[in-house]
């Protein structure tokens, strides 16, 4: 079994999100050994996004396949991660169709908004619905956007 969530470090604290659901999911596995990973979050997406994209993307995936939530993430980043970043070698590298070693951390906001797409259109066109968390989500990304590349020309 496994349980993906994010946290925050705060004055040298990290704080877990979903600390609850965390201690529930421990607490019906038995007597065990465990992995704890923690690393510094790079990404330039929102966390709103970040906990959209393993909570509910990741998770109704891998539950749809019957996988791990670790693999159901390394098989959508090797099919949906952006093709042209892994040819100009920003982000992976593309084989036979697929994008080896990439992160979705290198995507910026829009990047990530567009490879979510790809993979809900994919997976509605199945019968899989993945619920939009809002649907207004790209008219904000894009508005913070242009907001930035002003402040930065100002």
């Amino acid at each position: 079994m496994e349980f993906v969530t994010s946290a925050f470090v705060k004055d040298g604290k990290l704080t877990v999100r979903n600390r609850r659901q965390l201690l529930d999911a421990v607490a019906r596995w038995k007597d065990c050994e465990a992995i704890v990973t923690v690393e510094k979050a790079h990404a330039t997406r929102s966390m709103a996004q970040n906990d959209y994209y393993h909570a509910v993307v990741v998770a109704r995936i891998a539950a749809y396949w019957k996988r791990n939530v670790k693999e159901t993430h390394e098989i959508l980043k090797a099919t949906f991660l952006p093709h042209e970043k892994a040819q100009r070698g920003e982000n992976g590298a593309l084989m036979s169709g697929y994008v080896i070693g990439g992160s979705t951390t290198k995507l910026n906001k829009l990047e990530f908004i567009e490879y979510l797409e790809a993979i809900v259109m994919h997976f509605a066109e199945r019968g899989l619905v993945i619920p939009d968390p809002d649907p207004d989500w790209r008219a904000h990304a894009e508005a913070e956007r242009e907001k930035e590349l002003t402040d930065v020309a100002s």
